[in-house]
Formats: structure tokens, sequence, C-alpha cells
């Protein structure tokens, strides 16, 4: 994936934060965009896409000018690490989800939706890539398919230690990723 490619995401979420043009929003107001609005339009696009790394980064580059600085999005002023704006609340963070996680439960659930057949997609995946090779057997230095799908092919080990042979406990084990690889990584 290419700049030109999620620039539209990165200028969206610009926008939207310049549309909140209140100099007055608390910390707490400001948090509770970034989390309701922004992450809300970051998950839609990585349940679709994996997010490069840069655009990662950009994202939370500009959430953090917002939460410390508000809609004039100085990059000075942090109060803490966003890392540890990431972590849970109990932990000491705001609750703000990592999304280097979000990217990578993601690329999961697409895995998921892969292996267990139920979408369209899948089966378009199993005859024309997978062409009766099992998943799991692919060679990583493939070059068959998209760069979508090479990252999917490396994300296959991490999906491995989830894989179930019990179908249909979808909730419990993707919500068991988020935790997951919280850890993990």
């Amino acid at each position: 994936m290419r700049q030109q490619d999620y620039f539209p995401l990165v200028e969206k979420i610009r926008c939207r934060i310049s549309t909140w043009t209140s100099r007055f929003l608390s910390y707490d107001g400001r948090l509770q965009l970034i989390k309701a609005v922004i992450m809300s339009l970051v998950n839609f696009w990585a349940s679709v896409y994996l997010l490069p790394s840069k655009c990662i980064r950009d994202i939370e580059r500009i959430c953090g000018a917002f939460l410390w600085s508000g809609p004039e999005l100085k990059s000075t002023g942090a109060k803490v690490a966003w890392s540890t704006v990431c972590w849970e609340k109990e932990e000491g963070g705001l609750g703000i989800r990592d999304l280097k996680v979000v990217n990578r439960v993601n690329v999961l659930k697409i895995i998921w939706r892969l292996l267990t057949g139920s979408s369209l997609w899948g089966k378009w995946i199993r005859s024309n890539l997978l062409k009766q090779k099992n998943f799991w057997e692919i060679k990583e230095d493939t070059r068959m398919g998209s760069w979508m799908w090479r990252k999917m092919i490396k994300m296959r080990e991490v999906a491995r230690s989830f894989h179930k042979k019990t179908w249909g406990m979808e909730e419990i084990l993707l919500s068991g990723l988020i935790i997951g690889l919280r850890r993990k990584f």
C-alpha cells in the first residue's frame, strides 16, 4: 500500500479534527472524540486494509497533537508518551486502542474469514490463490497475490496460535486476540 492509497484516511482525520474548532475542549472531551470518532474511522479502514506503519505513525501523531494541544495540532507539549496513552486505564493509560494491535487483529480477522469459508472473498482466495494448497503450508517468500496477501502469510504463525478446531466462537476468539496480541507485541 502506497502513501497515496492511505492519504485520504489521514486527510479525513485532519479535516474532522479541524472542524472541532472549540479551543475550550477539555482533555477528556478530546480523548472521547479520539476514541469515538477517529478510532472508528481507522477501524473501518483497518478492517479492509492492512495499514502501513507510516500511516499508523501519521495518525498517532495527529491524534497526539490533538489530544495535547487541541485543533491547532501543535506537535509539542505531550505530557506522556503515546505508547503510555494506549495502555488500558487500569494500567495507568487513557484507554486508546493501540493502532498497531488493531491492525494486526483486523488482519487476523481476515485470516479467520478465509479459514472459516464464510465469505465470498474467502471462497475466491481458496479457488484462485490457494488452488487446493493448504494456507498453513504456503512458502513465506511467495510472490503470488497482492501485498496484503503476503502480509497475511507473514501473520500466519500468530494466527496459528489462535486457531481453534471448534468454529462458531468468533466473538470469544477475536476478543481473546486483542488481549493475546497485546501480550505478544
